[in-house]
């Protein structure tokens, strides 16, 4: 499941098939899957970076997979230059709809216009994101232990408040 910008493969499912049968379609890490359908404009051709593959992985029919060449493009670069609002415009004035159901096809993906600084500039780019990603979640985790402490101690304090009243 692609969701939030990030690949759920606890909702995978487990499939009768021989790795020789679906070799071309198994799950790389760097792969970049994008979905290529869905009721809301809003969700339709949502990407998501594939960070770690976990054993013999497919994509689904639902999804479409984008591989880079790694000499011109960065993945975890596209992983974060795909969110971007002239991005979004883009795969949003592309889609179809019928039924409901908006649509965008490969040969659609393949001609959505990404400004592409210096591979050097790409990976910069993305290191930075990433180590400012990992101090914000840092602290949240700290704030979180903090707000429970604090929760605790409150409790603590009224326990002892309106025990030494009686």
């Amino acid at each position: 499941a692609l969701r939030d910008g990030r690949i759920d493969f606890k909702e995978s499912k487990l499939l009768p098939v021989r790795i020789e049968d679906v070799r071309k379609i198994l799950l790389q890490t760097g792969d970049f899957l994008v979905t290529r359908g869905n009721g809301s404009i809003k969700l339709v051709g949502r990407g998501a970076l594939v960070e770690a593959v976990p054993g013999a992985v497919i994509f689904p029919d639902l999804l479409i997979r984008v591989r880079v060449r790694p000499d011109t493009i960065d993945p975890r670069w596209l992983s974060l230059v795909w969110r971007t609002q002239g991005d979004r415009k883009q795969i949003e004035r592309k889609a179809k709809t019928t039924a409901g159901i908006y649509k965008i096809s490969q040969r659609d993906l393949g001609s959505i216009k990404l400004a592409v600084p210096p591979l050097s500039e790409q990976r910069y780019i993305a290191k930075e994101v990433a180590r400012r990603i990992a101090e914000v979640e840092n602290l949240e985790r700290y704030l979180s232990l903090q707000f429970t402490r604090a929760a605790r101690l409150r409790e603590s304090f009224l326990a002892q408040t309106f025990s030494a009243s009686r």
